[in-house]
């Protein structure tokens, strides 16, 4: 028996075991998905913006419902983009699709980021909205004050 022959023989009998994992997939694949703050970080770390959409969207044919850990991994993703048009979209899904209501991740990721861009008025509007909502404490409102102070002082500073 020549060396291609064992080759073939090894490849083959790992067959059984390719096979059954091939038919596990989309099972174990739900099984993970369903624990959304895995997606959350894997979108945070790994995936470009279209292949997170696609993970997204196959997490939902999988009938996994996303969580706001969900939704802000993506803010952010569109954010560091510079797609601010998509982070707000997504803002704006997870409020009227899946019934969620931005956490005070939602709010930071949106602010710290205008406030980047120098969109203080934006920050000041994202930031009253965030002091309304339930369960807002006020260390968050604090420091997110604090933030844009800084950043409008910065701005009326003559360079």
């Amino acid at each position: 028996m020549g060396s291609f022959d064992r080759i073939q023989i090894v490849n083959l009998s790992h067959f059984p075991t390719l096979i059954k994992m091939t038919s596990n997939l989309k099972t174990t694949l739900a099984q993970i998905l369903k624990r959304n703050n895995i997606f959350g970080l894997t979108l945070r770390f790994f995936f470009s913006d279209l292949k997170a959409m696609d993970l997204f969207e196959q997490m939902q044919q999988l009938g996994v419902k996303p969580n706001s850990t969900t939704y802000n991994a993506l803010i952010n993703m569109f954010l560091k983009l510079e797609e601010v048009d998509e982070a707000f979209v997504m803002l704006d899904r997870m409020r009227k699709e899946d019934n969620l209501r931005p956490n005070m991740a939602s709010y930071y990721i949106f602010v710290k980021n205008l406030l980047a861009r120098n969109e203080i008025e934006k920050a000041r509007e994202l930031f009253d909205e965030m002091k309304q909502q339930p369960g807002c404490d006020p260390f968050s409102i604090k420091r997110v004050d604090a933030m844009i102070a800084k950043a409008a002082s910065q701005q009326e500073q003559p360079k």
